[in-house]
């Protein structure tokens, strides 16, 4: 696990009122929480994620992320911090999403982003060949045996030839898999956008944000772009 090189300044959170769009099962919320935010409101579509956030934060929104303004007026430019990490590029209309964030911060605050860059998984062209195998197939238990499949480096003809000769060697010499819950995050949103950074730095100015802080700008492979945007 790489460490940021700037890390998400804790002023910028803490005794602040807070916003985690797209919070899924919570994580971020609780960091915030554990930051000393004064508030942290925690949005998202599914009501799975919701009743996990609920458990540790009763301050809990359904709501599209793609239309937040829209749905709640009442949080356009109400927020010192909105957490938009790891949302966007599983959307139809990443610009859009960000828009729709972006109008909830106050003039002055800040807005941390993360999407996938070009140097990571997302921009393989087996990642891609394994998500479209997993969308074609129709149940629940035939998508997790895949993902299982997917962990294990499991020898496939569907694979390029040399790709099942890497997975073989990396499982002969012990190679760490990672998690099938992050198997399962990449193979399952429909959409898993690679956002190049010229494309970040026109969001910025439509956003209305004077600044985008670029906080791992020393990563040599860069698999995402973590940006604090301030208004």
């Amino acid at each position: 696990m790489r460490k940021l090189d700037e890390s998400v300044p804790v002023e910028v959170i803490r005794g602040r009122r807070c916003l985690d769009a797209g919070c899924g099962m919570g994580r971020w919320t609780r960091v915030m929480q554990r930051l000393g935010a004064a508030e942290v409101v925690s949005v998202d579509v599914s009501k799975s994620a919701l009743e996990s956030t609920r458990r540790f934060n009763p301050n809990t929104q359904r709501c599209d992320v793609m239309k937040l303004p829209e749905v709640h007026p009442e949080w356009v430019g109400a927020f010192d911090f909105v957490n938009f990490w790891g949302v966007v590029m599983c959307t139809h209309d990443p610009l859009k999403a960000f828009l729709s964030a972006a109008a909830t911060v106050r003039d002055g605050d800040y807005l941390f982003l993360m999407v996938y860059a070009e140097g990571g998984l997302h921009h393989q062209p087996l990642t891609n060949l394994q998500r479209k195998i997993f969308h074609s197939l129709s149940s629940v238990e035939e998508r997790l045996r895949f993902v299982e499949h997917v962990f294990h480096r499991r020898w496939d003809w569907r694979y390029p030839l040399r790709v099942n000769l890497k997975n073989l060697y990396l499982n002969l010499r012990g190679f760490h898999k990672g998690t099938l819950v992050g198997v399962l995050d990449m193979l399952e949103p429909w959409y898993n956008w690679v956002i190049p950074w010229q494309i970040i730095e026109g969001w910025r100015e439509k956003g209305g944000f004077r600044e985008a802080r670029l906080l791992n700008p020393k990563e040599e492979r860069r698999c995402a772009y973590h940006v604090l945007f301030r208004k």
